[in-house]
Parts: structure tokens; C-alpha cells; sequence
């Protein structure tokens, strides 16, 4: 059982330091380890330089109250370990590996305490694809320092994992499932620590690689790419990477790498059957959207930016950029516990969508396996050619700002906040909602006018206890809600667009939603679990939202594609 978890159990411990390591930056980098990272490969996550220690540092004191939750689940568990005594007790049982790790980690979730490992908290690391293979590199401080520590693991379990050799040279472990056929190796090199996943079939092939034995012939670490990838992206030098999509399709339908032909072989895929209309229409496809990218943008000690862009043939990029209107981005006001915005002008969507699925049908897919799309496409065009109803070319968005809510609370009297309807014509709209709402009729409401409370006879509809009052903008219905909102009204209504493509944003605090989550399911979770497991969970979420402040996650469209930009800001 150890020989069998020992790796994998390092690995977990150890791949979750890397989140404070990771690193990137210019031309000239400080990584070491992407001497080893083929130039061309399909999938590569790395950093050119450490991260900060400043920054590092900040992270660590905003996260001690999180860690410290982690401190007491594990003494809580060498506790349990240790007062039980299972059947595998002292023969490499799971609870045996468990507490070894739990003793190693033992006041340690520290600086001091991870260093002592061999580990420091500013490093580099790199993962990516070695022949569609994955590979994971993790820097390391003190070689000797985390060779003792494997050492004390195997000795707290009471089982040596025998370590395997190739060519005499170059030393690993290895965990060998032979129900699937996958070997899982860990090493412990010159200057870092590799893991990486392999077929039992190709470890001839992937080992020279994997133990460094054998370099690429062009690397990451005299290519650039990564540096031209930063420069052209925004990137900091403390995270990149990318999926090439187009090469990960074009090898797996035609390439004659080892991996390809044992992926091929194991999914019983025969290519040779693939036609060739199949593989132009692929191509044509995975054309449109060569590639995924992903990097920081901005590292500080009080927030991490952090940007997930899908590149886009140029042409439907322009398209989609198109589609947003003019409606204001999402506030980052700190007193809303919620605010979120959608841009689109619903009538140009609703001919984008309509162009599209005509074009499929009138140039369907040929290839077999495609052909169900070719019928979606058909009961969409059905359903965008139908005449619309005008009000939906009026719609251009929407935004709400959330001050409150109590879920204890179910009436609607415990909301609060804002909400604007964004229009072109908004007169239009009160017109039509004037003849099938109750009291409309009697909303005298005009552009720039004071907010007016809704007549009586809408709280019928609406709910009984709330206070609303509505305004009108040019091309926007605001309504507030709840005691007060109102008089926030008039200046959320005037926010500007920032013109930046946004589709969609959300800007949210976190230890609100938080601590709205306990309310909401705390009592449930209580009667049904255990209330001391209920306690701890609690406690960390308590921790947790002290340490992650406020998230801006915003979706939208430029010349390069669909991005989507994810800020946190700690407090």
C-alpha cells in the first residue's frame, strides 16, 4: 500500500506550494527549468521569474488565520490516527501515510517551516505537454532537505519505497497501475522535483526525457515564446501559458507521436477511416479558435489579476465585438454586497445568431460525425427566422447592485438594493407595460426626473413590505429597492460605460457571501451533520473570508477573441 501512495501522496503535499512559487518575467529569465520544455509543445503553464518575496510575504500574514485552521484539522487528525487501530496499522495502511504527513507538516505550514522542507516560497516551476504527456517541475531550494523528508515519511509509515534506475544514472519512483496501464513517476533531481503521468508502454520513450537525460532540441528557455507571449498579452513575468488547440486536434487526428498512437490505440480510434471531409471540416473548425491563453496581470500585495482569453479567427472576433452596447460595466462599490451588469444588443445578437445558423444550413457538415449539428442548426434557424416581438431590439442589458439580504428572511422587506433595465426606448416600454400591469397607467415617469415610489397596486404583484421607486434615463427604467435605496438611485443611473467590450461583469465581496451561505445553510447543515465538523467549517469560512476580500470577474470581446479577466483585492 505505501509503495503505492507514497509518491502520489508527496506530490499532493507538494504540488499545493506551488500556487505560492509560481513566477515569469523578460527576456532574460530565471527559470532553469525550461531548458527542459520542448519549444513546441501543445500545453505549457510556467513563470520566467520568482514572485516578490514582499508579495509572498503579504500573502503568507493575510493567510495565518487560514493556516492556523489548517494547523488544528491536523493535530485534530493525528489525534483520530493515532487513537485508531485498523487492520493495515504499521503495514503501509492509507491511515499510516495519512499521519506521517500530518506529523512531517506538523507546525510547518510556515516560511521557516516549508524552507526547513527544502522548499522556498520564491521559486519557478513549469507544466506542459511532452508529447501530449504531461510533466509537472517544481524548483526546490535544498535537494537534501526534501530527500530527508521522503526519508522520514518511509520511516514514520515503516516501508522503504524502492527507488528505480535508468541507465545507472538517474534515480525515480514509480506507481504502477496496471488496470489502466498508467505509470505515475516522481523524481528528485539536481534543482527540482518532476512528476509526471506515462503509459507502462512508452517509459522507454518518456523516462530520458522526464529524468533530463535527453533536452529538447529547442526549449522554452532560448525560444521566447513565452516572453512574446507576455509582451503581446499583458503578462507578468509571474504566470503564463497556453492550449494549443489547433495542434493538440491536427496530432491527434494525423500525428504519429508515441502518445498519439497509444491514445489512438486504447480508444480503439482508426484513423485511417477518418475521410477527408472530416478532417478539412475539423481543421476549419479548430481554425476559428487556434488557441487558449492564460496569464497574470497584475501582481501586488493587495490583489492578483489574472486574465483566460479563447483566441478567435479575426473575422468572428470582430463579429462578436459588435454585439455589446454602451451599457456601464458592474460597480466596484464596497458597501454592495453584489453588483453585476450585462451588455448586449439583443437585436444584433439575434441577427448574429440568425446569419450564422443560415450559413450552416447552407453549408452543412459533411462529415458523419458532425452531422448532429447540422440539425441544431437547422431548428435554430427556425426559430430566429420567426418574426420577433419589438421589445426584444429595444433590450440592450441590464444591472443590479445587491445592498443586502437577509435569508432568514423570506419577505420581500429584506432586499435591498438597484436594478436599471437598459433600452433604447424606454418609453416604448412603459407604454407596453402600461397596458398589462396594474397601476402602470398612473407612472408619470420622464428622463430626468426625481425617483417616483410605485403605485399601490403593484406591491399586489410585487410583494407587500418592500419599498420601490422607479426613475427614467434616456435609455434605461431604474428601480430601487428597499428603505433609503432611493436616494442612491439618480447616481447609479449615471454611470458611464467604459467601452471595453464587457459582456458580462460581476464585482461581489467575498466575506458577505460567505457569511450569507452560513445563514442561509448553517442551521440545515447543524441538524443534519456532525456540529463539530459544522464548527470547523465554519471557522474556515470565517478565515477564508477574512483573507479574500472582494472578486471582479468580467467575460467580454476584443481583436483576439472571448476573454475573461478574474481580480481579486484583499483587504
Amino acid at each position: 500500500m505505501t509503495r503505492k501512495l507514497l509518491p502520489l501522496a508527496c506530490l499532493a503535499a507538494l504540488t499545493g506550494l506551488s500556487a505560492c512559487k509560481q513566477s515569469a518575467g523578460p527576456a532574460d529569465h530565471n527559470n532553469p527549468l525550461l531548458r527542459y520544455v520542448p519549444a513546441d509543445a501543445v500545453f505549457v503553464l510556467a513563470n520566467l521569474e520568482p514572485v516578490p518575496s514582499a508579495i509572498t510575504d503579504a500573502q503568507l500574514e493575510r493567510s495565518q488565520p487560514m493556516m492556523e485552521q489548517w494547523q488544528e484539522g491536523i493535530d485534530e487528525l493525528q489525534e483520530l490516527l493515532t487513537a485508531e487501530e485498523t487492520e493495515e496499522a504499521g503495514d503501509g495502511a492509507l491511515g499510516d501515510v495519512i499521519l506521517a504527513l500530518a506529523d512531517e507538516l506538523d507546525g510547518k505550514l510556515n516560511r521557516e517551516g516549508m524552507e526547513s522542507l527544502g522548499f522556498a516560497l520564491e521559486s519557478t516551476s513549469a507544466v506542459y505537454s511532452y508529447d501530449l504527456l504531461p510533466v509537472m517541475r517544481l524548483e526546490v531550494s535544498d535537494r537534501e532537505k526534501v530527500r530527508a523528508m521522503i526519508a522520514r515519511l518511509e520511516s514514520r509509515i515503516g516501508t522503504t519505497f524502492p527507488e528505480q534506475r535508468l541507465n545507472d544514472t538517474r534515480s525515480y519512483w514509480m506507481l504502477d497501475e496496471p488496470s489502466t496501464g498508467v505509470r505515475f513517476y516522481l523524481a528528485l533531481l539536481d534543482d527540482h522535483l518532476a512528476a509526471g503521468l506515462a503509459p507502462a508502454e512508452l517509459s522507454d520513450h518518456y523516462l530520458p526525457h522526464f529524468l533530463g537525460e535527453t533536452l529538447p532540441a529547442e526549449s522554452m528557455d532560448t525560444s521566447g515564446t513565452l516572453q512574446a507571449l507576455n509582451a503581446a498579452k499583458g503578462f507578468t513575468p509571474y504566470m503564463s501559458g497556453y492550449l494549443k488547440l489547433e495542434q493538440l486536434a491536427e496530432m491527434l487526428l494525423t500525428g504519429d507521436s508515441a502518445s498519439v498512437q497509444w491514445l489512438s490505440a486504447t480508444a480503439g480510434m482508426d484513423r485511417s477511416a477518418i475521410s477527408a471531409d472530416c478532417l478539412a471540416e475539423v481543421r476549419q473548425i479548430m481554425a476559428m479558435m487556434p488557441r487558449m491563453v492564460l496569464g497574470n496581470t497584475a501582481l501586488e500585495k493587495d490583489r492578483v489579476d489574472m486574465r483566460y482569453q479563447l483566441e478567435l479567427e479575426p473575422g468572428l472576433a470582430e463579429q462578436l465585438q459588435t454585439l455589446t452596447a454602451d451599457v456601464p460595466p458592474a460597480s466596484d462599490a464596497p458597501a454592495r454586497m453584489v453588483s453585476l451588469s450585462l451588455n448586449v444588443e439583443l437585436g444584433r445578437l439575434i441577427d448574429f445568431v440568425r446569419g450564422s445558423a443560415n450559413h450552416m444550413m447552407s453549408e452543412p457538415f459533411r462529415c458523419a460525425p458532425l452531422e448532429p449539428i447540422n440539425e441544431q442548426m437547422r431548428e435554430l434557424a427556425v426559430a430566429v427566422n420567426q418574426p420577433l416581438p419589438p421589445f426584444l431590439g429595444n433590450f440592450k442589458g441590464l444591472r443590479a447592485e445587491l445592498a443586502s439580504l437577509d435569508p432568514a428572511q423570506l419577505d420581500p422587506g429584506a432586499l435591498a438594493g438597484l436594478l436599471s433595465l437598459e433600452m433604447k426606448n424606454p418609453q416604448m416600454m412603459m407604454g407596453m407595460a402600461s397596458m398589462f400591469v396594474p397601476g402602470m397607467d398612473q407612472m408619470q415617469l420622464e428622463p430626468g426626473a426625481d425617483p417616483a415610489p410605485l403605485p399601490e397596486e403593484l406591491f399586489s404583484v410585487i410583494g407587500g413590505g418592500l419599498e420601490v421607486y422607479a426613475v427614467m434615463a434616456a435609455e434605461a427604467i431604474g428601480l430601487s429597492f428597499g428603505a433609503g435605496e432611493q436616494a442612491a438611485l439618480s447616481d447609479f443611473m449615471a454611470l458611464k460605460s467604459d467601452d471595453s467590450g464587457t459582456l458580462f461583469s460581476i464585482d461581489y465581496d467575498t466575506a458577505s457571501l460567505l457569511e450569507l451561505q452560513q445563514d442561509a445553510f448553517g442551521s440545515v447543515m447543524t441538524e443534519a451533520g456532525d456540529p463539530e465538523l459544522i464548527g470547523r467549517l465554519n471557522a474556515m469560512n470565517a478565515a477564508n473570508a477574512d483573507m479574500l476580500g472582494r472578486i471582479r470577474m468580467a467575460i467580454g470581446f476584443d481583436s483576439d477573441g472571448i476573454n475573461m479577466d478574474v481580480d481579486q483585492r484583499f483587504p
